[in-house]
């Protein structure tokens, strides 16, 4: 579909109209060379079939097509549907007419537009002369709404329009081409190049204001919106959206007041929109007051200072405010796509996850699947459109079709009270962006913030989804001291009355999530961490009790509440009894590590590797006769894949006591209270002096490995059967 000209309409239950329309478009190809693409809303009336019919019997499928919206998205919404459609060709127009299907374009509109912005570079948006059928010229050219047009729009009295006139929206109807401030998206011719620096329209206007915007940002980026009046339209007004000036028995739609809402917001701040909604309540009450003094007829639609109010501000004030924080609220691509579902989760890099999900470099890389994938595998499946946020600490993002991936640091302010502030002001920022995209589902990993921070979502009809991931305190560890009890009370509130619904990786954070909420709890839902089969299906054989070194293998975060360093203490205690540790992985605590290692002269027995690779990781479990997972009694662990990693490989598993896997790992397991050196080198000497029992725990591996090969029990599935299948 190669033109110069790519003319966009979209229906919305006037299929008859728009066919009028194409024929007026039809007598106008010898002048001018364009394509049309008409873009049915979702009218669910039969426009579609009509208007591919009438396509067909009129034969003008050669330069007219015809594509049908899954829903109705509203103005913005199908308009780039079909700005989409032009783009993707090899030669794409070189201008986007947006055109109403309740127009009929006079002999010659279109080459007049076009001739005019040929010559004239600067011109980024041409409007034509809308008119009645009777040839009446309708205002379509304007200045953009301010205050003083709100205060002036209300009043509506002679004396005052002259005092405001500079700031009066709708101008005196030219005869001469003009400079103006934004035209009519009834007839808008649009070049190339503004679509390619801005972007798409703004999705978030339903309809209405859409086109005043439109013209407002390409304002602000240098290009000149101009009316020409040579250009004629005949314009059926309202015929498309049922507002018609003859017909105000029907009263306004609340999208014309968020419409309005959002592009003062938008463009001229919170305390504009409050002067904005003051000044018209404040002109409309004194002209309803004059107008019954003067005993006139009211030709307003039905109930509108009853609608304007609860539509204002002063009503809605709390979560216009919200939007201000957003950075991106000017110019935001994301906000033009509906996203079903937003994820949040932790510290880690979640557009290099992204990339190489969608590279299936997960493969290569990794031994476990990651949560993130998995996340972006059951949106892939079930065709949701997901934005996805980390709080990695290294700004960036991504954007496909179907995903916005993004990390947003989280700063961290200081210790003690300013931690906490830190958690609070990123859970606010979650909420703001989580308000501005509005989602059915809200999906937050713990430790993203406090839990209690997005209760406000829950008015807005957005479902929150907590994945626990990490208890909410160390097993056998209550939370101690006023600030951590008065969290948990917070959190037991959150998960009874706020979110709808929590899904775990272990029976022991379902446990404690039972325990803060009590009597009424929400359901909590388990899954398990999954891994690839083909690196665990065929594993080594457990190796042999009677071999020289007793060979323990630690892989996770060198951190020392990991408990790293105790691994020095036990390879103390046991070095002349044939103990051997491997140490793998990178941590803020590895260099000190390696110098304790070195100070204590345990070089021998202790090897250090920092950060393997995977062939290298599973090449040191196998070296293994059982891994080791000493996290402290300082921190709230999460599953321990290293855990299901050693059962995978038929290595039996010592794991402290604060590690929700021993719950899952029964029999395969040897737990130990947590800090309790003494307990851990007990354990230990107990397995390398006891080879049945030793064979015995790794028998026990075999039973357990499925779960963790089995996508059925994966994060995957269980967000498609309980968001999908059940429709929570």
């Amino acid at each position: 579909m190669s033109s110069r000209v790519g003319i966009i309409i979209v229906n919305y239950k006037t299929p008859d109209l728009t066919i009028e329309c194409l024929r007026s478009l039809y007598l106008e190809k010898e002048l001018s060379c364009f394509s049309v693409v008409v873009v049915d809303n979702d009218s669910q009336d039969g426009s579609f079939e009509k208007i591919s019919a009438a396509i067909v019997s009129e034969d003008w499928s050669d330069w007219v097509k015809i594509k049908a919206s899954i829903y109705n998205g509203g103005f913005s919404y199908g308009n780039n549907i079909a700005i989409r459609e032009f783009l993707a060709v090899e030669a794409s127009p070189e201008y986007f007419y947006l055109l109403n299907p309740d127009t009929v374009v006079r002999k010659g509109a279109i080459n007049e537009l076009v001739q005019f912005m040929h010559v004239r570079p600067k011109v980024g948006i041409a409007g034509s002369r809308i008119e009645t059928e009777e040839g009446q010229p309708l205002h379509s050219a304007f200045k953009f709404h301010t205050c003083w047009s709100e205060l002036e729009r209300g009043f509506k009295w002679g004396v005052l329009t002259k005092l405001l006139n500079r700031w009066v929206s709708s101008q005196e109807i030219p005869n001469e081409p003009v400079r103006t401030d934004w035209v009519s998206g009834a007839s808008m011719m649009i070049r190339r190049e503004v679509i390619d620096q801005l972007g798409l329209l703004d999705e978030a206007y339903f309809m209405y204001y859409e086109e005043t915007d439109f013209c407002m940002q390409a304002n602000r980026t240098g290009w000149e919106s101009w009316y020409v009046p040579a250009s004629r339209v005949v314009h059926f007004v309202g015929q498309s959206s049922g507002i018609t000036n003859d017909k105000m028995s029907k009263r306004m739609p609340t999208y014309w007041f968020e419409s309005r809402q959002r592009y003062f917001l938008k463009n001229c701040g919170f305390i504009h929109l409050v002067l904005a909604d003051l000044f018209w309540l404040i002109g409309f009450i004194s002209w309803k007051l004059r107008n019954q003094f003067q005993m006139k007829k009211d030709t307003n639609p039905p109930y509108l200072l009853r609608d304007f109010f609860l539509n204002s501000v002063f009503v809605k004030g709390w979560r216009y405010l919200s939007l201000l924080t957003m950075k991106k609220l000017k110019n935001n691509k994301f906000a033009m796509k509906k996203y079903d579902i937003m994820y949040v989760e932790g510290p880690g890099d979640v557009v290099d996850s992204f990339f190489r999900w969608s590279n299936k470099e997960d493969l290569l890389t990794e031994t476990s699947k990651t949560y993130s994938g998995q996340f972006f595998e059951f949106c892939r499946k079930n065709n949701l459109k997901a934005y996805v946020v980390s709080f990695h600490n290294k700004k960036s993002s991504t954007e496909t079709e179907d995903f916005y991936v993004e990390n947003r640091p989280k700063i961290i302010f200081g210790e003690g009270g300013f931690y906490h502030l830190s958690q609070v002001v990123y859970g606010l920022r979650v909420v703001i962006l989580a308000l501005w995209i509005r989602p059915k589902y809200l999906d937050v990993t713990s430790g993203v913030t406090y839990w209690f921070v997005l209760s406000p979502l829950k008015l807005f009809a957005i479902k929150i989804v907590p994945h626990m991931h990490n208890c909410l305190w160390p097993p056998g560890f209550p939370p101690a001291g006023i600030v951590r009890q008065i969290l948990s009370k917070l959190d037991g509130w959150f998960f009874r009355r706020i979110a709808d619904l929590s899904v775990c990786v272990s029976p022991a954070i379902r446990e404690q999530i039972e325990i803060v909420s009590g009597k009424g709890s929400r359901p909590t839902y388990q899954f398990r961490p999954q891994f690839y089969r083909k690196d665990f299906e065929f594993p080594p054989l457990p190796l042999s009790h009677d071999t020289k070194n007793f060979n323990i293998v630690f892989a996770g975060r060198i951190e020392r509440n990991k408990g790293v360093f105790d691994l020095l203490e036990i390879a103390e205690e046991l070095k002349n009894e044939g103990l051997t540790i491997e140490i793998n992985g990178g941590g803020s605590a590895l260099e000190e590590l390696r110098l304790e290692n070195k100070n204590k002269k345990l070089t021998a027995f202790v090897t250090i590797n920092g950060n393997l690779e995977r062939p290298q990781l599973l090449e040191s479990y196998a070296r293994a006769h059982v891994v080791i997972v000493p996290t402290r009694s300082d921190f709230d662990e999460g599953f321990a894949k290293v855990a299901a990693e050693s059962v995978l490989l038929n290595r039996p598993v010592i794991c402290s006591s604060t590690v929700p896997a021993v719950d899952v790992l029964q029999g395969a397991v040897i737990k130990v209270p947590a800090d309790q050196i003494s307990l851990y080198v007990k354990s230990i000497r107990k397995l390398m002096v006891e080879p049945d029992y030793y064979n015995e725990l790794c028998q026990n591996c075999e039973p357990l490995r499925d779960q963790f090969l089995d996508e059925s029990q994966g994060l995957s599935s269980l967000l498609e059967k309980i968001l999908i299948c059940k429709g929570e």
